[in-house]
């Protein structure tokens, strides 16, 4: 069967938690790794928000270089697709009862410094709910983990000297949304949404037609500052700028700020991207992006 190329996008990422003392340290995460891969795959699913994830992979560390390929699975039995013969109209998927279809995400592990690349996957789980399923399976309960990304530092002092005219915020998934993100400068407006139901918002906070005026700064540049950390649910984030007495507006798009790999990543006519290969891609790419990650570490 011939080959498909499709570009695939990845993020970088430290997984975190706070010590009793309120100091944030990173995760041991090859401990839990170590850990997970003693329980049978029967016990390693579970439920997060509305999802059933597992983890399903994991090489052994290459010893030269300290990384770690590994995947997750989010598992469905619901919602299932049809399979359709080129000659007679579709039927059923028929899978057995103790048996899913799964959306997997590859991550590639750096055990020395402690760096995550995640793919990005809307199919699959993400950030938050990865961190979410680690908790859950983590048997130290008292560390509580979460996952800051590394991001491109915007100084907003150099937007200052600008007005704010209109702020665009795209927001999906709001069902699934944890509560420690509801403490955002989004959470008036989530907890709103979640009250009829909504799953997805889409704000435009504007100053309409109005001349040299601007939107609050104080709550435009907390936004700002808290967007890495909302990668998960944010599907668009755009601010619109002028400076001095200019009307025309300048567009700064806000996701742009998050540091990412996209790779073209050949697969298999019919089938799923294959382990082995998506991994060897991505520890190539790691290892390239590896000493700009150290260079961003302050800004995480």
């Amino acid at each position: 069967m011939p080959n498909i190329t499709k570009d695939i996008k990845f993020q970088y990422a430290i997984l975190v938690y706070e010590d009793s003392n309120g100091v944030q340290k990173r995760f041991d995460f090859e401990k839990w790794l170590h850990a997970m891969n003693q329980v049978p795959y029967e016990g390693r699913a579970k439920k997060v928000y509305t999802n059933l994830v597992r983890l399903d992979k994991c090489q052994e560390k290459d010893e030269r270089d300290g990384l770690i390929g590994l995947r997750f699975l989010r598992l469905r039995d619901s919602n299932m697709p049809y399979k359709v013969p080129n000659q007679e109209e579709a039927q059923d998927l028929d899978i057995a009862d103790d048996e899913f279809i799964g959306e997997s995400l590859h991550i590639v592990y750096d055990t020395e410094t402690r760096y995550f690349m995640i793919q990005v996957n809307r199919y699959s789980v993400g950030l938050n709910g990865l961190a979410a399923y680690i908790n859950l399976t983590n048997t130290d309960s008292e560390k509580t983990v979460h996952f800051k990304p590394f991001h491109k530092n915007l100084d907003i002092s150099k937007l200052s000297f600008g007005r704010y005219k209109c702020l665009e915020i795209g927001v999906a998934n709001v069902g699934v949304i944890p509560n420690t993100l509801m403490n955002s400068s989004l959470g008036s407006i989530l907890n709103a949404a979640q009250d009829y139901g909504g799953q997805t918002i889409k704000i435009k906070i504007s100053i309409g037609r109005a001349r040299k005026q601007t939107l609050k700064r104080p709550p435009v540049e907390n936004l700002i500052r808290e967007l890495p950390g909302l990668t998960d649910v944010i599907t668009s984030a755009r601010l619109i700028y002028c400076e001095g007495d200019m009307e025309k507006g300048e567009e700064l798009n806000l996701l742009d700020l998050v540091e990412k790999s996209v790779l073209s990543l050949q697969i298999l006519e019919r089938k799923a991207l294959d382990f082995d290969y998506t991994i060897k891609t991505m520890k190539q790419e790691y290892i390239n992006k590896k000493a700009v990650l150290d260079r961003m570490l302050n800004m995480v």
